[in-house]
């Protein structure tokens, strides 16, 4: 008897979650998924689609889910629908990463598909997989750069490494936590092969605090968190 693929089941689970998603979006309607707070990043998001920049003129935020999202409304210039479906594409990828990890941990097929699934119905996939926030984003480059990670043999891959550690930058650069996420991860990776090429993970890190030293005198980012 043929082996089923392990892609398959996992196909099932994402058009189940899917399914789920498309069912609450029917139920409270397009504009139930947006709140103030949403509303602020769309249109800073829309903005930036305008106008592109590297940095963004609000301290507190960081810029990669802005240049994502704004990326994605220059091509379908729909503020309401198009950060939505971006969150949900997302949450999809989160759990394929999810599964991804788990085998290259030695789940299996059957233990994998039990840790995507489990991860289905956390609030940032089920819930908040729904609204244009920055954690969708931030959940599937952390998960995203694990995966890379695991696929890179210790960092005897480089080609796999060097994705890794470009999603670990992409994460420093979406939200402050990423800064923690990457240094951890470059402390704990620090004897294995190419870590020079692995700590220009931090590099966002430092861009951020430069442009801060230079437009506001001082760590701006730092009195936003009061």
């Amino acid at each position: 008897m043929r082996s089923v693929h392990p892609l398959v089941p996992l196909a099932f689970l994402l058009a189940a979650l899917a399914a789920v998603q498309a069912y609450f979006l029917l139920v409270i309607g397009p504009y139930g998924v947006l709140c103030a707070d949403n509303i602020d990043r769309v249109l800073m998001a829309w903005d930036w689609a305008q106008q592109p920049t590297v940095f963004i003129s609000d301290p507190g935020w960081l810029p990669f889910y802005f240049w994502i999202h704004g990326c994605v409304l220059k091509v379908w210039a729909d503020p309401l629908r198009a950060p939505v479906a971006l969150t949900l594409v997302l949450s999809w990828l989160t759990l394929a990463a999810v599964f991804g990890v788990s085998r290259r941990l030695g789940g299996g097929t059957a233990g994998s598909l039990l840790a995507a699934a489990a991860a289905s119905f956390l609030p940032v996939v089920l819930k908040v997989g729904l609204q244009p926030y920055f954690d969708p984003l931030f959940a599937f480059l952390i998960v995203s750069a694990l995966y890379a990670w695991l696929r890179s043999d210790g960092g005897r891959r480089g080609g796999w490494q060097a994705l890794s550690t470009a999603l670990w930058a992409a994460a420093a650069f979406t939200r402050f936590e990423g800064w923690i996420f990457a240094a951890v991860w470059i402390a704990r990776t620090w004897s294995r092969p190419g870590r020079l090429v692995r700590a220009a993970a931090l590099l966002p890190a430092f861009a951020i605090t430069v442009q801060h030293l230079l437009v506001y005198g001082r760590l701006e980012f730092l009195a936003a968190f009061r």
